[in-house]
């Protein structure tokens, strides 16, 4: 049985434009099956099927809905907007379970599924024929990874809804992480902006000769503090430390490389 399970081909059910017999729709919806579709997914051990291959009597939409459920892989052509392949669309979104939407390159997605992301193609030329199979056969890979999940809008509308219902003290916990990660994030941007501030305006103090504060404005006036040299590393660490807060004493490192310079020159004893 397993290993009757393990040579069982996966299923692919495309859906699109087919029109009747001898149409140009149906010559379309021909090359695009035989030429495209159908060489890519055979390969892979795919049966591909289209809802005017099923045999089987009975209800025909039915039998479309059937298809669309169980399928492992369902392809979707959205060209000339049929109302029938977007009713389809619909159904297997609900489903959760792997599309692909592909549609001719002269087409317009209607908006309420324009976001999903799909293959364009042409039937104008082999080259076009072979990208479009390449293109898809790329899909169908990422589809058969572990751990895929089809995201479609309203299976994400269902996941959403999930997620409200579920258990508090889990989405307390959830939007707490958010919240220190916006803090955290905030106090970076911040902390760069202010480490430019502080060098910009410190960079801007330091052309030669001595000054207030030994680097800046040479003949300073009476009475303000007298001239010091710029102590040996200070102004690099006022630079790298700007924004750094000791937390145990509640000051920053640049306020402290700041007020190191407003100090009186220490005395020489004796």
């Amino acid at each position: 049985m397993a290993q009757a399970q393990t040579n069982a081909k996966r299923t692919c059910f495309v859906i699109g434009p087919i029109g009747a017999e001898g149409s140009a729709e149906r010559k379309r919806a021909d090359w695009l099956f035989h030429l495209v579709i159908e060489p890519a997914l055979s390969k892979r051990a795919y049966d591909v099927k289209r809802a005017d291959h099923l045999s089987q009597p009975g209800l025909i939409d039915v039998q479309i809905i059937q298809q669309l459920q169980a399928a492992d892989l369902v392809i979707a052509d959205l060209s000339e907007f049929n109302p029938n392949v977007f009713y389809e669309i619909g159904i297997r979104h609900c489903f959760g379970k792997p599309i692909i939407h592909m549609y001719s390159g002269s087409a317009r997605i209607p908006f309420d599924v324009s976001t999903y992301r799909a293959i364009t193609y042409s039937l104008d030329h082999p080259k076009d024929m072979e990208a479009a199979r390449a293109a898809l056969d790329a899909q169908v890979v990422e589809t058969e990874a572990d751990g895929y999940r089809s995201l479609t809008p309203v299976q994400f509308t269902l996941d959403f809804a999930a997620f409200k219902k579920s258990d508090a003290d889990l989405k307390e916990e959830m939007l707490a992480t958010v919240m220190q990660l916006s803090a955290r994030v905030t106090a970076l941007e911040g902390r760069a902006t202010n480490r430019q501030m502080l060098a910009d305006a410190l960079h801007s103090y330091i052309p030669s000769g001595p000054g207030i504060l030994g680097f800046g404005r040479a003949g300073a006036a009476p009475g303000l503090l007298a001239p010091q040299p710029f102590p040996d590393g200070v102004l690099e660490e006022i630079i790298s430390g700007a924004g750094r807060t000791d937390v145990s004493a509640g000051t920053s490192t640049s306020g402290l490389g700041l007020a190191s310079l407003f100090q009186e020159p220490a005395k020489k004893k004796g």
